[in-house]
C-alpha cells in the first residue's frame, strides 16, 4: 500500500494562491464570452434567415397572384381606346418603373355583389414605402 505524504512547511496551509484564482477567473471569463458570442451570433443568423424566408414567401405569393391574373387575361373585342399592356408611369426617387395594366377574369373580389364572371382592370405598379429604410414595394 502506498502512502501519499505531503510536505507542509510550517505556517503554510494547503490551498490556492491569489494568482491561481485570478488565472482561473480569467479563463472562465474567456470561455463564457466565447459561448455568449456563439450563442448571440446563432440567434442573429436565425432571425435574419426567418425574415428573409418571410420576404421570400410574400414575393412568391405575389408572383403566383400575378401569374394567375395573367393566365386569365381578357382582351376585349372592341378597342375602345383603352391602353392595355405595359405602360410607363411610376417614378420612385431617380428611377422610373413600368406599370403592368390589363383586364382579367381571375381577379380578387371583395364584395358579394361583384362575385361571379366579372372582368376587372388590374394595374401593378411600384410605390415608395413609408418605412425609414425607404424600401420599395409592389402594391397589388
Amino acid at each position: 500500500m502506498y502512502r501519499i505524504i505531503r510536505n507542509n512547511r510550517e505556517g503554510h496551509h494547503p490551498g490556492f494562491t491569489l494568482l491561481e484564482i485570478l488565472l482561473a477567473i480569467f479563463i472562465l471569463g474567456i470561455i463564457v464570452s466565447t459561448i455568449y458570442t456563439a450563442y448571440s451570433g446563432t440567434f442573429s443568423i436565425v432571425d435574419r434567415t426567418t425574415k428573409e424566408a418571410e420576404i421570400y414567401a410574400m414575393a412568391r405569393i405575389a408572383l403566383e397572384r400575378i401569374l394567375e391574373d395573367l393566365e386569365s387575361i381578357y382582351i376585349p373585342d372592341d378597342d375602345g381606346g383603352d391602353n392595355y399592356g405595359i405602360t410607363t408611369g411610376s417614378q420612385v426617387g431617380d428611377k422610373a418603373f413600368t406599370n403592368l395594366e390589363f383586364t382579367s377574369s381571375a381577379h380578387l373580389t371583395f364584395s358579394e355583389e361583384l362575385k361571379g364572371d366579372t372582368i376587372a382592370r388590374i394595374v401593378y405598379y411600384v410605390k415608395e414605402g413609408d418605412n425609414d429604410e425607404r424600401q420599395r414595394r409592389c402594391l397589388l
